[in-house]
């Protein structure tokens, strides 16, 4: 997840939500669309357009930050998944009984996690279980935003600190109690820009050896999709379909692709 330290542990708490705000024509799912598409789609509670200024849609534009692939243990990763990249070390995420590697670029980058520790895991409520033991039916991947949840959509997620000094995050409910849904996660800013792989990691992973630059497109196929209200990020798209995990990547030709069956 975006990161972690040593010692603590922390379980996902609900969110004290106030008054919904005017919202936004939505769909229930990511695609193409930022978080708005334009001002004059927003309507006010009597009907009419809202005023809303451009750059405070910009500001709660949700980006990736990165994608998850939930594996067994880090034999499991496969070698062709990412070709032409290296590995970043990774962490262990103690506290939270998990452990990672990363494919790094400047802007996102891929995470492989797995369990490491279950009975620490255990006590998070993150439910990482099935997903990382490619369980019939449960969904192996899921993504991390950067952003701001609209006061409308916050019910949807419950809090969660990173144990050992990690960031905050808002974690989608319903992905935490139904492991067939991909896993969804929001890293929010609170005013501050929430920092990009380039300024989190050692610059030595962040240049791939072939060629590829980052995520310009991330889609995760899956037969039960999240419901997001009005969320929107242009870099991450859910489809209906089976499992998986397709990546189109600058500076790379053909997309990367990984199965739930890996």
């Amino acid at each position: 997840m975006l990161g972690a330290g040593s010692g603590g542990s922390a379980t996902p708490t609900a969110l004290s939500m106030p008054p919904a705000s005017p919202s936004c024509s939505a769909s229930s799912t990511l695609d193409h669309l930022p978080v708005f598409t334009e001002p004059a789609e927003c309507v006010s509670a009597s009907g009419r357009p809202a005023q809303v200024r451009w750059g405070t849609l910009k500001r709660m534009r949700l980006e990736l930050d990165h994608v998850m692939v939930f594996v067994p243990d880090p034999d499991a990763i496969e070698p062709g998944w990412f070709p032409g990249c290296t590995y970043e070390p990774g962490q262990r995420h103690t506290g939270q009984g998990t452990r990672n590697r990363r494919v790094v670029f400047p802007d996102n980058y891929v995470e492989l996690v797995w369990i490491d520790d279950a009975d620490a895991h255990e006590r998070t409520g993150l439910r990482f279980g099935p997903r990382c033991a490619r369980r019939a039916g449960a969904c192996p991947f899921g993504v991390v935003l950067r952003g701001v949840v609209p006061e409308q959509d916050r019910a949807r997620f419950a809090g969660y600190v990173v144990p050992a000094g990690g960031p905050s995050l808002l974690l989608l409910r319903a992905a935490l109690d139904r492991p067939e849904l991909p896993f969804v996660a929001v890293g929010e800013s609170d005013g501050v820009p929430t920092p990009r792989p380039r300024d989190r990691f050692d610059p030595a992973f962040l240049q791939q050896p072939g060629g590829a630059r980052g995520i310009r497109r991330a889609t995760i196929r899956n037969q039960v999709l999240p419901d997001l209200g009005s969320l929107r990020s242009h870099e991450v798209t859910f489809a209906d379909s089976e499992p998986e995990l397709r990546l189109e990547i600058d500076g790379v030709t053909e997309p990367w692709s990984v199965g739930a069956s890996h």
